[in-house]
């Protein structure tokens, strides 16, 4: 009778911790594993993603850009048209691939943030707006004793120039070009044939920027209010 009554209560006990140790694996999953999304709550996708390494950009046109780091103003890696079917998903055609192969991209939700998951790269979530980069503060007017310099965000400029750019007359007056960033140099390519890129290093310091050209220096232009 007394081993009877022990048998009873290890078994008690030992269907009382599996239930325990079933409960807490169920809480922890529960934790871990991101919420479906509400087929009656459909949420809205921002323009820009990113995971950190690659940065994703969903038009409102329906073209979407892949990069392959976080700079908007870089060759993007893949190129091509995005849908959203649906609530839990969305597909995305690169333009490269002929005939175009549609590649699903599912939308998840992590607390309170969505996860599009891309492919084999890590998960991105949402921007507010595209990373800051170093072009995005160069953009606008420069001005200086060797002319004035305006860099537009389609990454021309327009360059007037009060000195000799180099030796001899034909390098004088206005010039107009595509410019791009390497490292801490702003490299003015222009469209005339013949004439070899300039290269500007980029000062930043104490929250000052200033371009140093060969000729001289190039601050930000000053901005001025009408009141209107």
């Amino acid at each position: 009778m007394r081993f009877i009554v022990a048998a009873a209560l290890v078994l008690i006990v030992a269907v009382g911790c599996e239930s325990k140790s079933k409960q807490e694996e169920q809480d922890l999953l529960a934790v871990s594993t991101p919420l479906p999304l509400d087929p009656t709550d459909v949420p809205e996708l921002t323009e820009w993603w990113t995971n950190g390494t690659q940065l994703l950009q969903l038009s409102e046109s329906g073209v979407y850009r892949l990069y392959p780091g976080i700079n908007r103003y870089h060759m993007p890696m893949e190129r091509g048209q995005w849908t959203r079917r649906n609530y839990a998903a969305l597909w995305i055609e690169p333009y490269a691939e002929l005939p175009r192969q549609p590649a699903r991209v599912s939308i998840r939700r992590v607390g309170d943030e969505l996860h599009l998951d891309v492919r084999n790269l890590q998960p991105m979530s949402s921007l507010s707006g595209p990373p800051e980069v170093l072009e995005d503060r160069l953009i606008g007017n420069w001005t200086g004793d060797v002319g004035s310099l305006r860099l537009s965000a389609d990454l021309r400029y327009s360059f007037s120039r009060q000195g000799p750019r180099r030796s001899g007359p034909a390098s004088l007056g206005r010039e107009e070009g595509s410019w791009q960033v390497q490292d801490d140099f702003l490299i003015l390519q222009p469209d005339s044939r013949g004439l070899r890129p300039t290269f500007v290093r980029v000062h930043e310091a104490d929250d000052e920027m200033f371009l140093e050209t060969q000729d001289g220096r190039l601050v930000p232009a000053p901005v001025f209010f009408d009141g209107s």
